[in-house]
């Protein structure tokens, strides 16, 4: 049985990566880098552009510039499917969490823009967590927080690094690819691919029957 359904935030729930990407493009991160940075968190993205000699402050204060102008022009894109899996979640009854590698006031701040905000029982950030995406701990402290045991949570993630640490957290693992196209290697960490979150419901149905 599933107590509780965990979900990464950018590229799962919202298709934000290509905003993110064009935003880190802008600001003179290769794509090759860019791709190293997703599903990490702030403290590895730092320390990527480091090794690739960027100054991380300007570079990330350059590419939050730009993905605001985007959202606030354009508003947050939903991915297909989201909607309807979270009103099937709460009529459910099974709790709900964000686990994000980005900012605890980003994460807030999408929620409120959507109007997702009355689906979560708690966000938590990889700011809160001393390991980021592969390692398990953001998972584990969300399972915490909602106060249900690991093997009793589904995550929802759309990158390899995320699928690896909701394995290595002892949680079922649902991918729903974004970006990155996921290899052999990165599905084995996976208990149910799909092509978008419309086929969730469905999943969740049978792991609860």
């Amino acid at each position: 049985m599933i107590d509780a359904v965990i979900f990464d935030m950018d590229g799962t729930l919202f298709d934000t990566e290509r905003v993110y990407e064009a935003g880190w493009l802008d600001a003179g991160v290769s794509l090759e880098l860019y791709h190293r940075f997703i599903g990490r968190s702030k403290g590895d993205i730092d320390a990527l552009m480091l090794g690739a000699g960027m100054d991380p402050e300007a570079t990330w204060a350059h590419k939050d510039a730009y993905q605001w102008k985007v959202f606030d022009e354009k508003g947050i894109p939903v991915k297909r499917g989201a909607a309807a899996a979270l009103a099937f979640i709460r009529v459910q009854g099974m709790a709900t969490a964000i686990a994000t590698s980005s900012a605890p006031e980003d994460a807030k701040e999408f929620l409120e823009r959507t109007g997702f905000t009355q689906y979560f029982d708690a966000v938590v950030s990889g700011k809160y967590v001393p390991n980021g995406k592969p390692a398990p701990d953001i998972f584990l402290y969300a399972a915490e927080q909602l106060g249900c045991s690991p093997e009793r949570c589904v995550v929802v993630e759309d990158a390899p690094n995320g699928v690896r640490a909701g394995k290595a957290a002892g949680m079922t693992v649902v991918m729903v690819p974004d970006v990155i196209v996921p290899d052999a290697e990165d599905r084995s960490f996976v208990d149910r691919m799909m092509e978008s979150l419309e086929e969730l419901p469905e999943y969740l149905k049978e792991l609860n029957q």
